[in-house]
């Protein structure tokens, strides 16, 4: 740096500030890109990640209450007893048996009728074959041969079909996916079926609704075949029974996301999630430079603003350099005359009033500041050392450790809403603890600092602690030193109720006698032997110095809390301590009635 040494004020402005600013700039500006296009990148992920979530959700579960109902025909004891007639000789399905099958049929439709195109019951060779169309009883003859070339293995194994083309109905042709059941006989081969085909609208509607991107698209994906209704537009043309191979390899995981490309080489990425029930993938196709154009637009949005504050820069520069460098030359130049002893030099009057203050004041100031930063040092580093006792005393060590190992035990048990719970409380814990630099505080905020302490104590202790608070409503708004209440609460707890084997009560009370405040902390703990107690009131009351004493009557804790409340209202007021041994113990806080 000893080349700046020797050169003048304005020289090293401009040669420090100008290139400080050519580097702050552009990398401010790359950071903020990269951080900006990283959270699109997340955030377009993110959204399409809970669309495909809803998707899945929404098809698993009305596939699953489908499948139920499914189940529940075939179990049913009118339906069974009514294919165990039908596989007996000479059977004809009487009128009582069509309205049993009508019956149960309307069961289905009743809560299925919206995506349900069609029901029917093939048993024993045609004895029981019936097809409902729809839920106006529109039935058609059963023709099973185009389902006998479906496997069989079991007859308790459900089976389902993607989109393919109704073979049945009154006016077949239309685009059908469906469900069915095989009825296996005595033998244990199939003597019939249960089918339920479901609309092809109710799979449009599902995959078709969500807005992926302009080229994006929403796809089905089955071992038999995949299905979308949306055709991407060249150049983003995919091969779907590729996709659909991909997508139905067992060996990838549930949920995920796959990179591919194109027909014509375009980067395209594939979100994909499990359908529970079948195992069927729903799957999100979308170009990745669509996400992702927004990200562009940052990025010269980014590279403009840069360039922009440069030039801003280069032009400030010189006249900041001019404003501050001539001035100071100026009182320089007079500087350097009382150095050589020439005390009778005029200081002109210059357009700069700080500078003009300062030539005037320099030589008295000198001296002064010397002084002043020798005493504001010492102020200050008595004032750090006292504070620094009173956070020590006021904020816990072992207490914060305690409250995050027990958050942590929450984490692990997946118990997240307690453990958020307890975070909450902590921070408004300690938020009240700060209180924005305030000594004194409303009873209610005081009030509210204790329940978060307790109610943290009463989440790692569970029923062994329990508190209650009652408190008249005008007495809250009067003001009382912060931090008293919940030093003689940890007390409570700690010297009180952890000493007995009965679950621990805490109450707080509160009470208003002319024209002062009382507030009671009882807990029914262990208590205090009446030698002992007389040895506390002693130290309160100042008969006796614990500072000399190998073992204090009264902790740090409790004697802070005392003595500040007679720092700021006098001799009279304080703490004061009732206690029985072994039934528990009551301090009482005196405090003037004093509005905020």
């Amino acid at each position: 740096m000893r080349w700046l040494a020797n050169r003048s004020l304005k020289s090293t402005i401009l040669w420090l500030f100008v290139p400080l600013i050519l580097v702050f700039v552009p990398i401010t500006g790359i950071v903020s890109y990269m951080l900006a296009s990283q959270q699109l990148r997340a955030n377009a992920e993110t959204s399409i990640n809970d669309t495909l979530f809803q998707t899945r959700n929404f098809m698993n579960d009305r596939l699953t209450a489908l499948l139920t109902d499914l189940t529940a025909l075939d179990n049913s004891s009118d339906m069974r007893s009514l294919f165990y007639r039908a596989g007996q000789p000479l059977f004809e399905l009487q009128p009582r048996d069509y309205v049993t099958l009508s019956k149960q049929l309307d069961k289905v439709y009743s809560d299925f009728y919206t995506i349900i195109d069609s029901i029917g019951i093939y048993y024993n060779k045609g004895s029981i074959a019936m097809l409902r169309q729809d839920y106006l009883q529109t039935d058609a003859a059963f023709d099973s041969q185009s389902f006998m070339q479906y496997p069989y293995e079991t007859a308790s194994q459900v089976y389902w079909l993607n989109m393919h083309k109704d073979e049945l109905g009154v006016q077949p042709g239309g685009n059908v996916a469906g469900l069915y059941k095989w009825l296996g006989g005595p033998q244990g081969d199939r003597t019939g079926m249960i089918l339920i085909q479901l609309k092809e609208d109710f799979f449009r509607e599902l995959l078709s609704a969500p807005k992926i991107s302009a080229n994006g698209y929403l796809l089905l994906a089955s071992p038999e075949r995949a299905v979308s209704f949306k055709t991407a537009q060249s150049p983003f043309e995919i091969d779907q029974e590729h996709l659909r191979r991909e997508l139905m390899n067992p060996s990838i995981p549930s949920s995920g996301r796959m990179d591919m490309q194109s027909t014509e080489g375009k980067k395209m990425v594939v979100l994909y999630d499990t359908i529970g029930i079948n195992k069927w993938k729903v799957a999100a196709v979308y170009p990745q430079d669509e996400i992702y154009e927004k990200i562009n637009d940052i990025q010269y949005v980014s590279l403009s603003v840069m360039a922009a504050v440069l030039l801003i820069v280069a032009l400030l520069s010189g006249i900041l350099a001019n404003i501050i460098a001539r001035p100071l030359g100026k009182l320089t130049r007079q500087i350097d005359r009382i150095e050589q002893g020439n005390l009778d030099v005029v200081i002109p009057e210059l357009p700069s009033r700080e500078i003009g203050i300062l030539s005037k004041g320099i030589q008295d100031m000198l001296e002064r500041i010397k002084l002043l930063l020798a005493q504001v040092e010492h102020e200050q580093e008595q004032k750090r050392l006292s504070e620094l006792s009173v956070l020590q005393a006021q904020i816990q060590p072992h207490f914060l450790y305690n409250t995050l190992f027990s958050i942590k035990q929450l984490c692990e048990m997946n118990e997240t809403k307690e453990a958020s719970q307890m975070i909450t409380a902590l921070s408004n814990y300690f938020r009240i603890s700060i209180s924005k630099g305030s000594e004194i505080i409303p009873i209610a905020n005081e009030l509210e600092h204790v329940k978060q302490y307790l109610y943290i104590q009463h989440q790692r202790y569970g029923n062994a602690i329990s508190y209650e608070i009652e408190m008249p409503a005008a007495m809250k708004e009067y003001l009382i030193v912060k931090l008293t209440l919940q030093p003689l609460v940890e007390n409570a707890i700690y010297h009180g109720v952890k000493k007995v084997r009965r679950p621990g009560l805490i109450t707080i009370h509160g009470r208003i006698e002319g024209d002062d405040c009382y507030l009671s902390i009882k807990d029914n703990g262990y208590g205090i032997s009446p030698e002992r107690l007389e040895e506390l009131r002693r130290s309160l009351n100042g008969l006796r110095d614990d500072a000399e004493e190998e073992q204090p009557v009264v902790g740090f804790g409790v004697r802070n809390v005392h003595r500040r409340l007679q720092l700021h209202y006098g001799s009279e007021y304080g703490l004061a301590y009732e206690s029985e041994e072994g039934s528990g113990t009551v301090v009482t806080v005196k405090i003037p009635r004093r509005h905020a």
